[in-house]
């Protein structure tokens, strides 16, 4: 089950907060195990709508589709309770794993290229990360170490544009022997 804790506010325009033990640890491991044995080369979204693998972005990873794993399909129910907002307007839930030095550099989530503009983003981190593998916002200097069940949320879809750029993130790399694991959830401005 979810347990909802208090949103830790880290920024309020770009909204920026993270929710400690959103994700119970059982959601975490049945998300870990339902992906592990299926993972596939990151890619990346361009601007002519394209994908493809680069160094930018360096993990594996798996969608997971509607109601083919339990621990997605509550995690998007909790979620969309949360945020009121209906779960027609997420993306396909993504699971993403980072090893030995893998990365995802700074980056946006909204932009051209893709099918539905996004509005904004939750990850949820499903396991402990020791070191590296943090998820960092250089502009807003701000830092999130990965804990298992925690939930980081934040919007771009601000009228100035200049507010949205402060969104700039990246997945620092993960250190030798460590392993990182998130869930991410892409909230859209119209029905997918």
């Amino acid at each position: 089950m979810f347990r909802h804790k208090k949103k830790e506010i880290l920024c309020s325009e770009p909204l920026v907060y993270i929710i400690k033990g959103f994700m119970s640890h059982s959601n975490c491991d049945e998300l870990i195990k339902f992906v592990a044995d299926d993972l596939t080369k990151s890619t990346e979204i361009h601007a002519d709508g394209t994908d493809s693998i680069t160094t930018n972005r360096t993990g594996t990873d798996k969608h997971i589709k509607n109601k083919e794993c339990k621990a997605n399909d509550k995690h998007r129910k909790a979620l969309s309770k949360l945020l009121s907002v209906r779960r027609s307007l997420f993306e396909k839930s993504l699971v993403i794993n980072y090893k030995d030095g893998q990365q995802y550099k700074p980056h946006f989530d909204q932009g051209s290229g893709l099918e539905q503009q996004r509005i904004a983003t939750a990850i949820c981190y499903l396991n402990d990360v020791e070191e590296g593998g943090e998820t960092v916002f250089p502009k807003l200097n701000i830092t999130v170490k990965p804990q298992k069940g925690d939930m980081l949320y934040f919007k771009y879809d601000y009228p100035d544009n200049n507010v949205n750029r402060l969104t700039l993130h990246a997945g620092r790399p993960v250190l030798p022997n460590q392993e990182k694991w998130i869930h991410t959830t892409w909230i859209c401005e119209k029905k997918l």
